[in-house]
């Protein structure tokens, strides 16, 4: 080893989750199922404003909304670990890829990726992966 050899920099191995135990990735393997799909960015709104707590790499649970006259086959976004209504999925090719595979029961995993102030509104971006059962 050479006195050069002291002064190269090491690849660091990224951590398995954040500092605060958020995920870190979307793609993160889950025991039983294989990744199919992932998708960067799908944009959601947020009506009303961002609450403190909620940052980028929060996870974001995706749910059915129960139809009523506002809302039919839409896709809610609840924020973990309080489970409270963040928002709504936006686009409608992934929203019905997400019911499709929430109504076979199979896994999709969801990250917030990021915000943006717009006039009435948030836009929310997530990043989204898709799990089959094998």
């Amino acid at each position: 080893m050479s006195l050069f050899d002291i002064f190269k920099s090491k690849p660091k191995t990224p951590p398995e989750r954040m500092p605060d135990g958020t995920a870190k990735s979307v793609t993160e393997p889950i025991e039983g199922y294989t990744l199919k799909y992932h998708y960067h960015d799908v944009e959601g709104t947020r009506l009303g404003e961002i609450p403190n707590w909620a940052k980028v790499g929060n996870k974001v649970i995706l749910t059915r909304v129960k139809d009523d006259e506002y809302y039919h086959n839409a896709v809610q976004l609840l924020l973990v670990p309080q489970r409270k209504r963040f928002g709504y999925m936006m686009d409608d090719k992934t929203k019905d890829m997400v019911l499709d595979y929430l109504d076979r029961g199979d896994k999709v995993v969801a990250l917030i990726s990021s915000f943006k102030k717009l006039k009435l509104e948030y836009s929310v971006r997530l990043d989204i992966a898709f799990f089959k059962k094998n």
